[in-house]
């Protein structure tokens, strides 16, 4: 009964982590693109980026395997809020664009998601969740418009949302801002070659089609780099654009371990399976 127990809950874990919950219904069609390499024209040099470029992120909104695309940073920087009394409250703050909220369904409670339009022209908005809203203000309506200390800079509450379980990994957070200018002070926008500090999570039915496709981007973009006598190119996908299963497989974002992963719970299945499977084959023959 043990061994079946055990089983049960190595099961719930990892279901918890592969199908769809809220905020993250569309896991199923979920893609991240995390990285990119590039290598020197004469192959003698190459460099790895744990993200990717803004200009990659437009391309890819082109392509027609792609559904969606929304970004975040690929990290998350310490952050403080300041509440009413003074205090400083550590909190949780993802920097994201307006596609997140397409890719990610949020519960608004009250405000709406910012605009493109809103996002590229600097404006300073937060979108907080219930449970922050609750822990700074005490409430949850009645605060879009208002304002809010992070980090000693002022932000206006663009909307609140029902708060994500922390088992919604990729979208978890307290906090999600839209400026566009501390993605430029952060390096967001990247270099020439692709390389940035973007987390690009992408809608696709189809992950191959969409890999094929970022590959044929990528050759495209290479014939541009050679026309202007770059020195850089951009590798084809190996690791780098994973399916959210996979993810969910691995032992931590950029480690692509799933393969190996799946394989030790199976033999794990396997061995804790045996033990029941013994004991009641004993009693069956026990009782004939």
């Amino acid at each position: 009964a043990l061994a079946i127990a055990f089983t049960m809950v190595i099961v719930m874990a990892y279901n918890f982590k592969i199908a769809p919950i809220y905020p993250e219904v569309n896991r199923a069609r979920t893609c991240y693109l995390d990285g990119i390499v590039n290598v020197s024209k004469d192959g003698t040099e190459r460099q790895e980026c744990g993200g990717v470029s803004q200009e990659i992120v437009d391309r890819l909104r082109t392509l027609k395997s792609v559904e969606e695309v929304g970004t975040m940073l690929n990290y998350t920087p310490d952050t403080y809020v300041q509440k009413p009394d003074g205090d400083d409250m550590p909190i949780i703050v993802q920097w994201v664009d307006d596609g997140f909220f397409k890719v990610y369904q949020f519960d608004f409670i009250e405000g709406k998601p910012f605009t493109p339009e809103e996002w590229k022209s600097n404006s300073k908005k937060l979108i907080l969740t219930d449970k922050l809203a609750r822990k700074v203000f005490g409430k949850t309506e009645g605060l879009v418009g208002g304002s809010i200390s992070i980090d000693h800079e002022e932000y206006t509450i663009g909307g609140i949302v029902k708060a994500a379980n922390v088992v919604s990994t990729q979208s978890y957070a307290e906090a999600y801002g839209c400026d566009y200018s501390l993605g430029r002070r952060r390096g967001y926008w990247g270099d020439p070659w692709g390389k940035g500090d973007i987390y690009a999570i992408i809608l696709t039915e189809d992950p191959e089609a969409l890999r094929n496709d970022i590959n044929q981007m990528y050759a495209q973009i290479n014939q541009e780099f050679e026309a202007r006598g770059e020195e850089w190119r951009i590798e084809p996908l190996t690791n780098e654009l994973i399916t959210h299963t996979q993810q969910a497989l691995s032992t931590h974002r950029r480690s692509r371990d799933a393969d190996n992963n799946l394989l030790y719970l199976v033999l794990t299945f396997i061995t804790l399976l045996i033990v029941p499977a013994v004991n009641l084959s004993g009693i069956i023959s026990g009782r004939m």
